[in-house]
């Protein structure tokens, strides 16, 4: 005898002897059934309703589907227990819970419901590859109930541009207290590990809409990376340009800005170089490093300018007692990016004479580590050379 079908599967309720249990799972799916006693092999009827997965693909080959949901041995993965922690139940369909049940997740391949146990993986690994969105939420919040499907909305609309995921505060109070959730619903974007921007309380579309844009790679970004790389290969001409595509891609974009004044700073451009960093306002914190650093090393440029390094080099070798020809070629070498040479003289100035223009050897080295403080592959010469300062002054 065939089962009877789920009413109303499309709200998400089953109906049994008065009963109700309700489904809150997105998804639809195909689930095979079979009647009580009979094979899997034997025509189950298919039925199409929203729920999660329920076949087991284990242990499949002569037990009748209520023993089979039964037996401890079907995999927990492939379980689903409902939220209210019931099973569902129909003639020859016995769902029983079994303690070691685990809820599948069952959002879009946008989006994923996530815990502590898979936050590490889900979050912050996965925020090194592309923007995650995270959305702090519980079941009786109303405004997580409006801004929950406009999240979903749009991760679908981005189709894997930024991944989303929904942590429900109620069942994960420790992640609550260690992002200081204080209010809900609260998003916060996570990149490269670390969160990067939030806002908190429901927002219309456009807002959301606005806020995501901002954490979306600028469709100039492989073209800076190119440059970046031609300039690195001493291509510069050819930076220059990729530089200048990209600025007329994307022209509020402040990193192609950057890139190009520090370009500019190098091959002499001070002026082409003032009137961008001039035209830039920082967005955050690491913009604002950098920029301060361009203005920095643009005043270097100018103190240094028309500089012979072979000559100052002959002067240092024939007197090394000539400090001011150590302090020119220290600046000469940090502008041409050679960190390590500038930082030998200027550690030699502070060695052999603390009053030297007013310590001037142990001011611009501080001054050349802030410089090399938006460059996180000079970190390490910093720390060889900031230990090294204070052996020296210690």
């Amino acid at each position: 005898m065939a089962l009877r079908r789920f009413a109303n599967a499309k709200m998400g309720t089953l109906r049994r002897a008065g009963r109700k249990a309700r489904i809150a799972c997105r998804d639809t799916v195909d689930i095979e059934m079979a009647c009580a006693g009979r094979s899997r092999d034997e025509s189950p009827s298919k039925q199409r309703f929203e729920f999660s997965d329920l076949l087991c693909p284990q242990n499949r080959e002569s037990r009748p589907w209520h023993a089979l949901w039964k037996a401890q041995s079907c995999p927990p993965l492939t379980c689903h227990a409902l939220p209210d922690g019931r099973f569902c139940e129909s003639r020859g369909l016995c769902l029983r819970k079994i303690q070691s049940v685990r809820k599948i997740k069952t959002m879009s391949k946008y989006g994923i419901d996530v815990s502590q146990e898979d936050f590490q993986t889900e979050v912050l690994e996965a925020s090194h590859k592309v923007p995650v969105v995270v959305d702090f939420w519980a079941p009786w919040c109303g405004p997580c109930k409006a801004l929950g499907p406009i999240l979903e909305k749009l991760a679908a609309a981005y189709r894997g541009r930024f991944r989303l995921a929904k942590i429900n505060t109620d069942e994960n109070q420790e992640l609550a207290m260690t992002y200081g959730i204080r209010g809900i619903p609260n998003v916060k974007a996570f990149m490269g590990g670390n969160v990067v921007d939030e806002f908190t309380g429901a927002q219309p579309e456009s807002a959301v809409h606005r806020f995501l844009e901002g954490l979306m790679p600028s469709p100039a970004e492989p073209l800076r990376i190119e440059a970046r790389v031609a300039r690195q290969g001493g291509r510069l001409a050819q930076a220059r340009t990729l530089l200048m595509r990209a600025m007329e891609i994307d022209p509020s974009n402040a990193e192609v800005r950057l890139d190009l004044a520090d370009l500019e700073i190098n091959s002499g451009g001070s002026e082409q170089a003032r009137n961008l960093l001039a035209a830039l306002e920082a967005k955050d914190a690491g913009q604002k490093e950098r920029l301060d650093a361009l203005w920095a090393k643009l005043e270097l440029a100018d103190a240094v300018r028309g500089a012979d390094p072979g000559a100052l080099a002959a002067r240092v070798a024939a007197e090394p007692s000539d400090l001011d020809a150590r302090l020119a070629l220290a600046q000469v070498m940090a502008l041409r990016e050679d960190y390590r040479a500038a930082f030998d003289q200027l550690l030699e100035i502070v060695q052999r004479d603390r009053n030297f223009r007013d310590d001037i050897g142990r001011k611009t080295m501080l001054a050349f580590f802030q410089m090399l403080g938006a460059h996180p592959e000079a970190q390490e010469l910093v720390r060889e050379y900031r230990r090294a300062l204070a052996r020296t002054l210690h």
